[in-house]
């Protein structure tokens, strides 16, 4: 908590002395959140294909916990929309869960250009006794942290600011399989199904 305090303190000193905002995965700065749900797999609670629907969570703030490498939090205080909580991860390599290793984090900070998001939904009435049901998906959000300065590096108001590019949503179904020819050793793996769209928008100061 005092890592998320200090944070908070220096957006604050930042906004007073005339700085430039620099959005950031912290609770000092507010997203919102728009999701648009389009695959004909999904179903309601009845088995219909509900229409194209967009949902937007306005205030959302991304809470880091401390210690973790790479960073990893959650969400929290986002108003509106379809989505209860996003846990989230930053990657290096989405397909490689070492990625914390990387050999370079060494010697540089690790830029992350991937944050890979868990997004749990809740329930969505659709009317008529009809509702989507909470669903667990599932995004892999190109990161940026792009380099700002003014008056020099390592001068006040130097600083990075974070992008969170627009990408798809997707479902995953356990599917098991057999690990061995007799059968006696099973896996699960996964089958994917693109079922929408996330956008994060409107960045600004947590005031």
């Amino acid at each position: 908590m005092r890592l998320i305090s200090l944070l908070i303190l220096v957006n604050l000193m930042a906004t007073s002395l005339g700085l430039t905002f620099l959005p950031s995965l912290t609770p000092s700065c507010q997203w919102d959140l728009r999701v648009t749900l389009n695959s004909n797999g999904l179903r309601s609670s009845r088995g219909k294909i509900p229409v194209v629907r967009t949902f937007v969570t306005e205030g959302l703030q991304f809470v880091p916990l401390e210690g973790y490498e790479p960073p990893t939090g959650s969400t929290q205080n986002g108003s509106g929309g379809i989505v209860e909580k996003i846990q989230y991860k930053l990657s290096e390599d989405p397909d490689d869960q070492k990625d914390g290793l990387w050999i370079w984090g060494l010697f540089q900070d690790p830029l992350y250009p991937f944050c890979l998001m868990e997004i749990n939904t809740n329930e969505y009435a659709l009317g008529d006794d009809d509702f989507l049901p909470p669903m667990k998906l599932y995004a892999q959000v190109k990161h940026t942290m792009k380099q700002k300065e003014k008056g020099g590096r390592g001068k006040l108001g130097s600083g990075r600011e974070v992008l969170l590019e627009a990408c798809e949503i997707k479902s995953r179904t356990p599917v098991e399989m057999k690990a061995d020819p007799a059968g006696l050793a099973k896996i699960t793996l996964y089958d994917e199904e693109v079922v929408g769209r996330l956008e994060f928008l409107n960045p600004r100061p947590n005031e």
